[in-house]
């Protein structure tokens, strides 16, 4: 099966997320962080399989990223933890784009660190 994990970073700046396709032992996950900036929208109820067996506006939520060409649809055991996440993640994204503007505002730049830097 698929094991997957998601993380915020120490700095409240991105969601690190990790899939791991075989939960044979020496399977190797893929990771990918994705900047809170780098999301466009956050969105409770939408699921991107339409033959989905359970009732997608319950317990899914969807994240356009950046153009709208890529998403990523997370689905939940209740609809309340869906609710908690759908929260939380349109805090820390107004909280990203906030910092962002601010800084270009100022004259200063904001450099987020990337796992590759």
């Amino acid at each position: 099966g698929i094991v997957a994990s998601v993380t915020v970073d120490a700095e409240l700046s991105a969601l690190e997320l990790s899939v791991c396709w075989s939960e044979a032992l020496g399977a190797q996950p893929q990771s990918r962080t994705i900047l809170f900036v780098e999301i466009d929208s956050v969105s409770a109820g939408k699921f991107a399989d339409s033959q989905a067996e359970v009732e997608p506006e319950e317990i899914c939520s969807t994240l356009v990223l950046r153009g709208g060409a890529q998403f990523l649809t997370f689905v939940f055991a209740t609809p309340d933890e869906r609710a908690y996440f759908v929260t939380c993640m349109r805090v820390l994204i107004h909280a990203a784009k906030e910092r962002q503007s601010s800084g270009e505002k100022s004259g200063r730049h904001v450099r987020i660190k990337d796992q590759h830097d």
